[in-house]
């Protein structure tokens, strides 16, 4: 009986644990790594941050069609070793994750780098970026930093500014741009050669997802393109409101205009007799549609909380029960 309980206990214990673990969410990247324009033998420096508690990362790297896991090298070199430069590797400062190439060679130019950040529970995968190798004597490229990604109300002011300095205090210009697709291949400019601003205002008269880049510059000649940026633009609450208010009111002068409709034609006439069709039946009787739809709206998250709460109830109920148990014997 006591092994029992105690089994009991812990399987609980751990189902509440991990419970609790899942419930927490996943971990958010708030950097994602950006687009520098490199030149060849040069240091580069990858980088991805994000919020969590635990957090560890692994880089992947494309390289000729196939996708290497670029710690796992125990069968020797990996192909694309031979031009990452004299030293290379990934390193971490918090929750800030590097990947460095010291060294670069022109071969990797078009190579794909991404990162997967996990928890022990969840995990999250940063945008890919294609590493750029131009001409060793193009200028170094500018450091960038942007925000992950924007949420912004309909019609809200809302400006997204780039973060960037370059080596020897070189001159900047920001260059901004939009993209249709989400993808940096498909941008298009939407500021003019002489708007050198590092933050753009944002169109947010619609509601959906708009995709920004900000191409930075250095007085030398070195580029960093930063990575997309997504800006979702949600529905203020009131309109919302106001619209489910407005289709109400729509569809109940439409049901009322159709009752009035239904009733003049079954009024009675001088060769019919009126039917009392409006007593329901089982088929017409109002059910709780209502009640059982407004249910399904309750998120995950309250859902696994409930479990937890259920799940802790029981393992006291259990540890009282033994306890009681043990001191009658």
């Amino acid at each position: 009986m006591k092994k029992i309980v105690i089994g009991l206990i812990l399987v609980l214990f751990v189902s509440v644990i991990t419970l609790s673990a899942y419930a927490a969410g996943q971990p958010t990247i708030t950097l994602q790594p950006q687009n520098p324009n490199n030149p060849e033998y040069s240091c580069v420096l990858y980088s991805v941050k994000a919020d969590g508690s635990n957090l560890s990362a692994t880089w992947y790297l494309e390289y000729n069609g196939k996708t290497y896991n670029t710690s796992k090298r125990i069968y020797g070199m990996q192909p694309w070793e031979v031009y990452a430069g004299e030293t290379y590797g990934d390193s971490r400062e918090k929750n800030t994750f590097y990947f460095a190439f010291d060294g670069i060679e022109k071969e990797l130019d078009g190579a794909k780098l991404y990162c997967v950040i996990e928890d022990g529970h969840n995990e999250v995968k940063s945008d890919v970026v294609t590493i750029c190798v131009v001409d060793e004597s193009e200028a170094q490229p500018p450091e960038v930093s942007v925000p992950a990604a924007v949420t912004a109300k309909k019609g809200e002011a809302t400006d997204i500014r780039c973060i960037a300095k370059a080596s020897d205090g070189e001159q900047l210009t920001y260059h901004w741009y939009e993209s249709s697709t989400g993808k940096l291949a498909d941008i298009k400019a939407i500021t003019d050669e002489s708007e050198y601003s590092d933050f753009i205002t944002c169109d947010t008269s619609k509601v959906g997802i708009r995709y920004y880049v900000c191409m930075v510059k250095t007085s030398s000649g070195g580029i960093t393109y930063s990575s997309v940026i997504p800006v979702t633009v949600k529905a203020d609450k009131n309109e919302t409101s106001s619209t489910a208010l407005q289709k109400d009111e729509s569809k109940g002068a439409s049901s009322e205009q159709d009752l009035a409709e239904n009733i003049s034609a079954t009024e009675p006439t001088d060769s019919t007799q009126p039917i009392d069709s409006t007593q329901p039946t089982d088929l017409t009787k109002p059910t709780d549609s209502a009640s059982s739809s407004g249910n399904s709206g309750i998120s995950s998250t309250i859902v696994l909380m409930i479990v937890i709460i259920c799940l802790l109830v029981a393992a006291i109920a259990i540890g009282i029960v033994a306890i009681i148990t043990m001191r009658k014997k």
